[in-house]
């Protein structure tokens, strides 16, 4: 600002479209990850645990764009008193083709929903090739799994006394009660299997895993050595009387 007294620099205050990128941006990525995502058929397992997963997927990455295109907009706002155009100051100063103010808040809300919608798909699809155990029950000391077996081929069940799990998704050996061979297949109109083992377990609490067999493993794996092509579900908990 140039006056009588000579040229000096005015402050300027930086408002960014951040906080209100976030909120917006983070609501409509709840939204559209819970609605969408499960919807799609996408994710493995569905109900409330597929609208709760949805919205977090879609809420995180509606979050961080949200912020991140906030962070693009900027309002630049100069602290000048103004009875110094009464004797004759004159403010000089470059403008830009930014976007500011509430327009760019939209914008980036909007870039932030979509963009966190879209991460929510790309990582729901990654998981939807494992398989996913939905309900595990017992029958007269037997155990009744129901999953979806994904993008593999139904493998195996595991009954153990405890959760610990090793490396690969598997349960501990020392600590496997009942252990077979899935000899069933998904059906057409659900595509999930239901399988009832042949084998009994005692009266207690138990822990159930299914696995399922990469269709098309890579040629640098060996199955019968490393079991790389097997991928293990969630965790189920069984108590049987």
């Amino acid at each position: 600002m140039r006056d009588a007294t000579g040229a000096k620099e005015v402050q300027l205050d930086h408002k960014t479209g951040i906080l209100p990128g976030a909120a917006v941006g983070s609501l409509l990525g709840v939204v559209a990850g819970a609605v969408a995502l499960p919807a799609s058929g996408i994710l493995a397992f569905g109900g409330a645990f597929a609208t709760l997963s949805g919205a977090v997927i879609g809420g995180a990455g509606g979050t961080l764009m949200g912020v991140l295109g906030g962070l693009g907009f900027w309002k630049d706002q100069h602290a000048v008193p103004h009875a110094a155009f009464d004797y004759g100051g004159v403010l000089v100063g470059a403008v830009t083709g930014a976007i500011g103010g509430l327009p760019g808040v939209i914008v980036g809300a909007v870039i932030g929903g979509l963009v966190g919608l879209l991460a929510g798909v790309v990582a729901a699809t990654a998981a939807a090739g494992e398989p996913m155990l939905r309900t595990a029950a017992p029958s007269r000391h037997h155990v009744v799994v129901t999953f979806a077996p994904g993008d593999m081929v139904p493998g195996e069940i595991a009954v153990a006394n405890t959760r610990s799990r090793g490396a690969n998704g598997a349960f501990l050996t020392a600590h496997v009660r009942l252990h077979e061979w899935i000899a069933a297949r998904a059906t057409t109109s659900t595509g999930l299997v239901r399988y009832r083992t042949s084998g009994t377990v005692a009266a207690g609490t138990y822990f159930v895993a299914v696995s399922g067999l990469m269709r098309d493993p890579p040629a640098d794996c060996l199955p019968i050595k490393s079991r790389c092509g097997v991928r293990w579900s969630n965790v189920l908990r069984v108590v049987v009387h």
